[in-house]
């Protein structure tokens, strides 16, 4: 079932950032830009190229100066998704199938995970200089807003930490983000593009 789309949509791959921009930058983003191995996952998963559309608009809109910004919350939704790949990774080179929880608990791998995890945020909090909102979410609101919007928990934290710092522009792969009235989302995710061009909500700036 489609979105709902609620939001304007940026195709950051005909975009060109601006000094007055202030983005929020995704999860996903962050994973593909900041975590070593993503750009060998993304590409065997045939992602690649949409990949480096990320990490290259990120360095665009460090050269125009734009204000980047990420929320606390995504380092629990980056550690999480750092370990379901190491974990795979560590299946395949080894011919096992541990479960996550076994290979957390179980596996000698632990602290490789930890330093990949640590790395990824280190590297993404000097991309946006420290400029890392809190996730102090008010559980009412929340409710609210997942019973209106078809997205997961992790989302509804950096929602409500982006419209508390008045942030109004998310770098984003997710379509979810659509289903949010109150943003426009930057993004090269061509699912979401073609969904917005059909309904006049693609913008061109």
């Amino acid at each position: 079932m489609p979105i709902d789309l609620r939001a304007t949509v940026i195709d950051i791959r005909a975009d060109a950032p601006r000094s007055s921009d202030i983005f929020l930058i995704d999860t996903n983003v962050l994973y593909w830009t900041c975590y070593l191995r993503a750009l060998d996952l993304a590409s065997a998963r045939g992602q690649g190229g949409k990949a480096r559309a990320y990490s290259n608009y990120i360095n665009k809109a460090l050269l125009a100066q734009s204000t980047l910004q990420l929320c606390v919350a995504s380092l629990a939704e980056l550690a999480h998704v750092i370990e379901r790949d190491e974990c795979a990774i560590y299946n395949q080179r080894h011919g096992t199938s541990l479960s996550l929880k076994t290979y957390r608990h179980e596996s000698q791998e632990r602290a490789s995970v930890v330093e990949q995890v640590q790395n990824a945020w280190l590297l993404a909090e000097g991309i946006v200089d420290r400029h890392v909102l809190p996730a102090a979410p008010i559980v009412g609101e929340l409710h609210d807003t997942l019973a209106s919007a078809a997205v997961d928990g992790y989302d509804l934290l950096i929602r409500h930490a982006a419209l508390s710092a008045g942030i109004r522009q998310i770098l984003t792969d997710d379509a979810d983000y659509g289903e949010f009235a109150d943003f426009q989302i930057f993004t090269a995710n061509n699912s979401l593009i073609d969904l917005a061009r059909e309904q006049g909500k693609l913008l061109r700036r």
